[in-house]
């Protein structure tokens, strides 16, 4: 790969909130790469997947929860330039599932105020999304 080439991963990845309007976050597994980063549930659209059927199985997979409804909000690209890596993010905020989350692979995750966003270190990509919950743009 040239030095102008880059990796492209396309991600999926949801804004879930409960009764009392908090956000669901997840600490990435310090065994992965990233790990001990915070973000926000989600994942790679597989080959021949649409963003939603993605989203409904990346949320199973990682948190146990069953997606009915979500409504695509945004998306979102970022450069991790020293690994020549972009990502496709997009942003979906779930409106109907079923299911108590909780860390399926393990990992920690917590429902936090928006006001508490700032507290967490976020993976990079995730940074876009941030400035959104912010300005309370969603």
């Amino acid at each position: 790969m040239s030095a102008n080439e880059k990796n492209v991963i396309e991600v999926v990845t949801g804004i879930l909130k409960n009764d009392q309007n908090e956000i669901l976050i997840a600490q990435r597994p310090k065994n992965k790469p990233k790990g001990g980063y915070w973000e926000f549930p989600g994942g790679k659209i597989e080959l021949g997947e649409n963003a939603f059927s993605a989203l409904k199985r990346e949320f199973f997979e990682e948190i146990g929860v069953e997606i009915s409804s979500a409504n695509h909000l945004a998306n979102f690209s970022y450069h991790y330039e020293k690994e020549s890596l972009q990502i496709n993010l997009q942003v979906w905020l779930i409106e109907k599932y079923t299911g108590v989350p909780y860390g399926k692979e393990g990992q920690v995750i917590q429902f936090i105020k928006n006001n508490q966003l700032h507290e967490f270190n976020f993976l990079e990509a995730n940074n876009p999304i941030l400035d959104h919950l912010k300005y309370g743009k969603f």
